[in-house]
């Protein structure tokens, strides 16, 4: 699926001028915990002669998933170049590379100091509520108790949640896959959990 988000690559033709993709990219990193509002939307739409929003919001998640990667997982250079359609004209390759080589240390410099205030988990609970009712009616309350440091030092927040068990199957199946993921970056870890988290 990922390859065929790059085909998006080919809407940007028409005003790919190194100056107008510059401003996508930095209102694309400005929105990027908010997401853009409707008029910067309308604004990026015009910028880039594309005729309706259906045909922007694929292109802007093609452009956040290239920040992504020059972010989280280092692309850089020959990375960036094989995730672009083979037939992407060369001048526009060569801007966004350029682009997204440019932006890649200010965003990392940029995301290394907001990790220093994002909330840490502090305690989780739960509770079982519908005990007497079906199974398939059950519900787990889960709480959870963040340590907000933006906040002041002793800032704590509580977040509760429910999760029915086909929504914690799912969710345990997603976090077997990150805890795979993890894995391989970081090499093998502790066999047991593992195990119990692919049953």
């Amino acid at each position: 699926m990922e390859d065929t988000l790059f085909l998006q690559l080919h809407k940007l033709s028409a005003a790919a001028s190194e100056e107008t993709l510059a401003h996508v990219f930095e209102s694309l990193w400005k929105s990027r915990k908010t997401g853009l509002k409707p008029l910067e939307k309308s604004y990026i739409q015009s910028l880039l002669n594309l005729p309706s929003a259906e045909e922007l919001d694929p292109v802007l998640a093609c452009l956040r998933s290239l920040i992504r990667k020059c972010l989280h997982e280092n692309f850089i250079g020959n990375d960036i170049l094989k995730l672009f359609p083979h037939d992407l004209p060369l001048e526009l390759q060569s801007i966004l590379l350029l682009l997204l080589q440019k932006y890649q240390d200010q965003w990392k410099e940029e995301t290394s100091r907001d990790q220093g205030i994002l909330p840490r988990l502090k305690s989780m609970t739960w509770t079982m509520e519908n005990r007497k009712s079906k199974p398939a009616d059950r519900v787990a309350v889960i709480s959870l108790k963040l340590q907000d440091y933006a906040k002041s030092p002793l800032g704590e927040t509580e977040v509760k949640f429910q999760l029915t068990k086909d929504t914690l199957e799912a969710m345990l199946r997603s976090m077997a896959y990150i805890s795979e993921q993890l894995s391989n970056i970081a090499g093998p870890s502790s066999g047991p959990l593992q195990k119990k988290m692919r049953q």
